[in-house]
């Protein structure tokens, strides 16, 4: 099935962060076994003590389909295997779909994602998880999760600049929390 095959593009992907040394050439790498499901829009990032974190979404479809979930899996430094795919988030009866993984600067790892209301794209709810125990388990344990509200409340014509009331109050948001 060509939606299979597409998983591995996320292949692709993680490969190409994978560089055989002698050569400097990808290497291709299955995570799991092609399924029947729709997997697609992966992300990846290395972990501060060396370990490859990957997400990706999984389902019967896409922005229609209620059982989609962002999927993850690890590979441990110094290790040839990914581990066994494991749940990253899963808003029960919506699609989940898009996520981005990162660290920031205090070591925070955090996965992004939008989940769909109405089987329409612009119904889309942006989220944030974050956590500070993601190096021993596979799976990250997530400490903290929010939604992002965005209302722009200016005109945007050439996007959101440095400078734009919406970033000040996101923020300013952020802060409060203790999440910047």
């Amino acid at each position: 099935m060509l939606r299979t095959k597409i998983l591995f593009f996320v292949l692709l992907v993680v490969g190409m962060c994978f560089r055989a040394k002698a050569q400097n050439t990808p290497i291709k790498q299955d995570l799991f076994l092609p399924q029947a499901l729709h997997v697609h829009g992966s992300t990846l990032v290395q972990l501060p003590n060396g370990d490859w974190l990957v997400a990706w979404f999984e389902g019967s479809g896409e922005r229609t389909a209620p059982d989609v979930a962002i999927m993850g899996a690890r590979r441990r430094r110094g290790q040839s295997q990914w581990s066994k795919p494991f749940v990253m988030a899963d808003v029960p009866l919506f699609p989940d779909i898009n996520p981005v993984l990162f660290v920031d600067a205090r070591k925070q790892l955090w996965l992004v994602w939008y989940t769909v209301l109405a089987d329409q794209w612009e119904t889309s709810v942006l989220k944030y998880r974050t956590s500070t125990n993601y190096l021993k388990a596979d799976a990250p344990v997530w400490a903290w999760q929010e939604d992002i509200h965005v209302k722009l409340g200016e005109s945007t014509p050439n996007g959101i600049l440095p400078n734009h009331s919406f970033l000040k109050a996101v923020t300013a948001k952020l802060n409060r929390q203790g999440q910047l």
